[in-house]
Parts: C-alpha cells; structure tokens; sequence
C-alpha cells in the first residue's frame, strides 16, 4: 500500500485514547495495522494475565515475569508511539506481518478465554513457550532493522543481541534437560561481539567505504532486561518467601504443619446425639481424618494433638488452644481449632470419626480439608458426600451413595461406590475402582486410572495434562469414544497403530464412556 502521511493536532484525544486502550491512539491516526496489533497484543497479554489468575500453574514464574514487563509497556509504546505519529516527518508503511502477528494472537486469547476442559492443555502449552515467543518476537524486530530509519546507521551490536536472544529463548526452552549455565554467558558475549565486528568490518570494506555505525543501546538494554529478568527470576524465585522466614514472619500459604512427631496428646472423646437434623459438616487443617461406622450409640469423635517442639511448657499451652468447635445449626458443623505457634507453625490434629450403624445420613456429608489425609469406609448416605481438600490424599471405600470429590493436589482413590462419582483433581493421580454409577472425573495434572469389571453408568474421564488407563470388561453394553491431542490411543483392541481417534461399540451400547487425554490414552 501507500505511505500514509500524518500531521499534527489533536494530541490530548490521542494520549487519551492510548491510554484507554493501547492501540486506539493509532486507530485515530488512520494506522490501522498497527492498531490492530497493539490491541491484539493487549487482549493476549490481559487474557494470559487472567488464565494465571484460574489455572494451577504459578511453577511457571518467568511467564509471570515477562507478562509483568510486558503490560505496562503496551502502554507506554502506545502512547508515545501514537504522539510520534503526529511528527510532520513520519512516515508509516503498512505492513501484512503486523496483520498476521495480530491474527495469531487473537486467537491465542479466544483459546486462553474458552472455559472449555479439553483446552487446558493447550493453555498450559502457551504459558509455557510464552517467554520463548517473546524473545524470539524481539529477535525478528531487530534482524529486520539492523538501520536507523531516518539516518544511514548501521547499528553496531545488534546481531549480538539478536544472537544471544536467540540463544537464550533456545536454554529456556531446552531447560529441563540442559539447566541454562549463566557463568559462561561472560565468555560467550565477547566472542559473538567480536564476530559480528569482524562481519561488519568485511562489509565496510568490501562493499561499503561510506557506511556509519552507531551502537545499537536499544538492543542492549532489551538484552539486559531479558537476561538479567530471566536469570533472577530462575534463580531467586523463592527469595521472597526466604527473607519472610528470616524475619520469622509467616509466608502466604507457607506455613510448617507438624508431624506425628513432638509431644502427643489424645484429647478427650466427643460425644455428640444424633438426632439433629442436617447436613454433617467437618473441617480439619491438619492432619489424618478416619470415618467409620460402628457399633456405638452416638457419634464419637477420638482427636489426638501432635506439637513438634521441645519445649513441653509450650506444648501444653498449644493443647490448651487446640479443640473442635461443635455447632448444632442447621446438622452438626465439626470444625477443629488449631493455633499458630512460633509464628509460623501449626499443630497437627489426627481425628477418627466413628458413626453409628443405626444412624442414617439423610441430610448428605460435606468434608473439607485443608492439609494431611482422609480415609472414609462403609458410609450409607441418601443425599450426597462431598469432599474438598487443598492438598491432601483421599481414600474413599464402599460408599453407598452419591459422591463428589475436589481437591487441589494429592491423589484420590475410591472403590466401590454404589453411587454416582464426580472427582476433580487439579494436582495428582486419580484411581477408581469398581464404580457402579455414572462417573465424571478429570485429573487436570495427573494420570486417571480406572479398573472396573461392570459398567453401569456414563463415564465422561479427562487428562487434560495426563494420560488415562482404562481396564474394561469385554462383556458389557455401552458405547467408546476416546480422544487424544498429543500421545496415541493403543491397547490390545486397538488395530490401528498411533491412532488419536477411537470408538467401539460394545453389546447393546446402554451406556456412553468418552475419554480425553493429551497424551496417551490405554485401554485394557
């Protein structure tokens, strides 16, 4: 297309407009590519932003870096670029790579916004290469201007910048196999400097006596935010919580939760009548939880305290703090009180919970977890039992009716449960066993295994990060679907060999199973 020429007037709508929304300074300008990438970038940029805000994937602290870089500078560029425009001797050409640039972008945002399970992987694959795309987006930029636009300089420098970037966004991106060597980046900058002197000196004399060189200072600050961000932040990632611990303050979600070590305490038994009517609710911070019915006549609760300290004065005072708080509104609500000692330090409280055989859960089951583990065995309940945890390991057996399950890391295991089964787990392995009931579960990072000689219900499993291993009856009735992204599908009844689609009908096809993995899926 033709250069577009602009001139002055009108800066205040155009600095507030970029301030708006990055992009629409440009848009107002007539530059309408540009315009189209800036704001593409953004709605990326903001779309990343909110992804890292719902997903389980803080282990990527450099994207997080760079996205911090990033946001403000849309701002800053877009403001003092779209001012720029208005200079009388700018001159702008469009340019279809921007326009390319912006498609891809928008839809890497529509992929990050889709609230759809079997996208998680691919948004754990952007946030990953995110950093790698960056440096290698800058990397395009400066081998396509090694010359200042309006003065005839060569930019001495900037294919060292470029290699080094490229370099790095290689070590990023091989890191798990080849951990980055920052020592050496001293004996390596030099000789690619001296390298590209030696080029441009070949050039000069060879081809041209009249070129000018200037160094290339933009390209070496982007250099050293880059490097120096990627080197502290990979190397220094948990400072934050270290200096925390050094002034013996707690850290957000750091705090140390004791063992069956220390000084142990079986605290008196807790009696409670049964015929309140209600949900049963119970909450734990720390520690091991046991359900179990048997032949009592109330509901009993035994809590046994472990502080993990020498000072048994100290000791004892915790025990005084630590109890379980019992209401009677609306059920019974079971919450155990623990308190924070040594500033940092939680007790741990290990709790069997036994239930009387006669007793009938009709009100449902709501168990909540924040550290240690749970085993729950031999439960009739008519409504449902829910469980959550943030990171404990759950056991549940012979349950005898609906169940829900959510917890943000460890692994899950149930079997046998005369009942419908609905399990997520954001962070460990899920194994069920025997299910008789309609199953959903999805292991969002982790593998999903499930072993069954009877299907009666519909199965939706999901490894969104994960593979799936199935164990099936060959005599039965219902209809395979199984997907993968990444892996193959194999088994002994798969023919067809790094197949990523599979479906079989099996008897009189009653009831629907569909499996997603993005690796692997084995069927038994």
């Amino acid at each position: 297309m033709d250069r577009l020429r602009v001139g002055y007037g009108g800066n205040w709508i155009i600095a507030g407009l970029a301030m708006l929304l990055p992009g629409l300074g440009h848009c107002y300008r007539g530059i309408y590519d540009k315009a189209l990438f800036i704001v593409s970038s953004f709605l990326f940029h903001l779309a990343l932003a909110y992804t890292l805000l719902h997903v389980l994937v803080i282990e990527q602290p450099l994207t997080i870096a760079f996205l911090i870089l990033s946001l403000p500078y849309h701002y800053f560029y877009a403001i003092f670029n779209s001012l720029q425009a208005t200079d009388e001797g700018y001159y702008y050409r469009n340019s279809w790579i921007k326009i390319a640039f912006s498609l891809i972008l928008l839809v890497l945002t529509i992929v990050l916004l889709l609230p759809l399970s079997n996208t998680y992987a691919f948004k754990l694959q952007i946030i990953y290469h995110y950093p790698m795309f960056v440096i290698m987006s800058i990397v395009m930029y400066v081998v396509t201007h090694l010359k200042r636009k309006r003065k005839p300089y060569i930019l001495m420098g900037r294919i060292t910048v470029a290699a080094l970037l490229t370099l790095l966004a290689i070590l990023l991106w091989l890191q798990q196999i080849a951990p980055i060597q920052w020592v050496q980046w001293g004996y390596i900058t030099p000789l690619v400097f001296l390298l590209e002197l030696i080029v441009l000196a070949i050039y000069y004399y060879w081809f041209n006596r009249t070129a000018m060189f200037r160094l290339d200072y933009w390209g070496v600050f982007v250099l050293i935010i880059l490097g120096s961000t990627s080197y502290f932040v990979m190397q220094y990632s948990d400072y934050p919580t270290k200096i925390l611990q050094s002034f013996h303050a707690p850290a957000p979600n750091k705090e140390q939760l004791d063992g069956s070590t220390g000084f142990r305490y079986e605290l008196a038994p807790i009696k409670l009548p049964m015929d309140a009517s209600g949900e049963i609710q119970f909450r734990n911070l720390n520690g091991y939880v046991e359900i179990i019915r048997d032949d009592v006549d109330e509901l009993t609760l035994y809590p046994v305290l472990y502080v993990n300290t020498e000072d048994e004065e100290q000791a004892l005072d915790v025990k005084q703090q630590s109890y379980i708080d019992v209401k009677f509104d609306s059920g019974i609500l079971m919450q155990s009180q623990l308190p924070l000692y040594n500033l940092n330090r939680y007790p741990r409280m290990d709790v069997k919970m036994v239930i009387p055989n006669h007793y009938e859960l009709t009100e449902g089951m709501r168990i909540k977890l924040e550290h240690g583990a749970l085993h729950i065995e031999g439960i009739t309940i008519l409504d449902k039992l829910s469980i959550e945890s943030n990171s404990a390991a759950i056991n549940v057996y012979g349950i005898t009716g609906n169940v829900e399950v959510s917890t943000k890391q460890g692994n899950v295991f149930m079997k046998n449960i005369d009942g419908s089964v609905a399990v997520q787990s954001k962070k460990g392995m899920v194994t069920l066993i025997n299910p008789l009931d309609d199953v959903q579960a999805t292991a969002l990072n982790g593998l999903l295994h499930v072993i069954t000689n009877k299907v009666a219900g519909n199965w939706s499993l999901t490894a969104t990060v994960g593979n799936i291993v199935v164990k099936l009856p060959r005599k039965a009735h219902y209809l395979l679907g199984a997907k993968v992204s990444f892996g193959k599908i194999s088994g002994d009844r798969i023919v067809e060999k790094n197949s990523k689609r599979y479906e079989a009908t099996v008897g009189a096809a009653i009831y629907t199973i569909s499996m997603y993995a993005s690796n692997y899926i084995l069927i038994e």
